[in-house]
């Protein structure tokens, strides 16, 4: 008799999540998205109007929010995802609940399964999973309908799961909570880097590979060669230290142009790391430039050193911030 294993079953199961994702994101969240039906196809938001004396309810339990991150997407496009949960529970006035990323490597080396109240732990305490319908962040109509449903659900045990892709613009608003979660794992002390601590490490991160064929993230993402050349002078001419300055290059692709970067003294080329290393040396750099990338943003957000970023992004940056200096399109500093 044929009996499944745990692994095919593992593989069904994922590919069904891929389907069903792939066709309610067509569907729902590219066609019905921006009609007047689109919030009726919830059963949450039905919840919300046929519970017409909610208010009645004196009962008000304390209850979670999470989201399933994009699975068919990269892991900058995934924190964007995690971080808009983390934010909106605040904003909701609930308590976020860490639901596992498709690629477990990535949450222990960001520290997301310590200190944290988890999916499966609250599935296990009778909690019930509620999906809420996608809403613009500065939609003041919309927001009011979210905290209805949500409110209607005040007498339940429930885990309210945000949209695929739920919109969040100012992600550095979290960063100290990925911070701390990044910094108090325990498994800080097996990071291994290349990195000298004698030295002063500034890591660039040129994006190139994944855009060059696609002629509209190109228009919206690529920045030149003559871009790095400028980010690199101006960093350099702020910097205030005895140490040895070190410049690292990272990138998924290598260029010819990237000749005119060997007049810069003491530069290296790291071509050969993976992505997990990649991200830990753009946390761990003393000065971090970064591209029109989610990859490293989010690193961004993370680190503790100071960070060069090109304004035109559509990932908000804080103003009151020393360590983040944010660039013009010719590589100048905005002052």
């Amino acid at each position: 008799m044929y009996i499944e294993t745990s692994f095919i079953k593992k593989i069904k199961k994922l590919t069904y999540q891929k389907v069903k994702y792939h066709l309610w994101t067509y569907f729902v969240l590219k066609k019905l998205k921006n009609t007047w039906i689109y919030f009726y196809l919830y059963r949450s938001f039905w919840h919300s109007v046929l519970n017409l004396n909610f208010n009645n309810i004196s009962k008000n339990q304390k209850n979670y929010m999470s989201i399933d991150v994009d699975p068919g997407a990269g892991i900058g496009h995934q924190l964007a995802n995690y971080n808009s949960a983390i934010w909106y529970a605040k904003k909701f006035n609930l308590i976020h609940a860490h639901t596992s990323f498709p690629n477990k490597k990535w949450e222990k080396l960001l520290g997301f399964n310590y200190s944290t109240i988890c999916l499966e732990n609250l599935i296990n305490k009778d909690y019930k999973k509620i999906k809420l319908p996608i809403f613009k962040e500065g939609d003041l109509i919309e927001i009011s309908k979210i905290k209805k449903i949500i409110h209607s659900y005040r007498d339940q045990k429930i885990i309210f799961f945000l949209e695929y892709n739920q919109g969040y613009t100012k992600q550095y608003q979290v960063a100290e909570i990925l911070k701390e979660k990044f910094f108090s794992s325990k498994k800080r002390s097996k990071d291994k880097l290349i990195y000298n601590i004698k030295d002063f490490n500034i890591a660039v991160h040129i994006r190139v590979g994944d855009i060059m064929n696609n002629e509209k993230l190109i228009n919206e993402r690529f920045l030149d060669i003559n871009y790095f050349i400028k980010t690199i002078n101006k960093s350099l001419s702020i910097i205030n230290t005895p140490k040895k300055i070190i410049i690292h290059i990272f990138s998924g692709d290598k260029l010819n142009s990237f000749s005119k970067l060997t007049n810069f003294k003491n530069i290296k080329f790291c071509h050969n790391l993976n992505q997990y290393k990649t991200f830990l040396h753009f946390v761990y750099a003393d000065l971090l430039i970064t591209s029109k990338s989610s990859f490293s943003y989010k690193a961004a957000l993370i680190s503790k050193g100071i960070k060069v970023s090109p304004k035109n992004f559509w990932h908000g940056y804080p103003y009151n911030d020393k360590k983040w200096i944010l660039t013009k399109v010719n590589g100048n500093f905005i002052k």
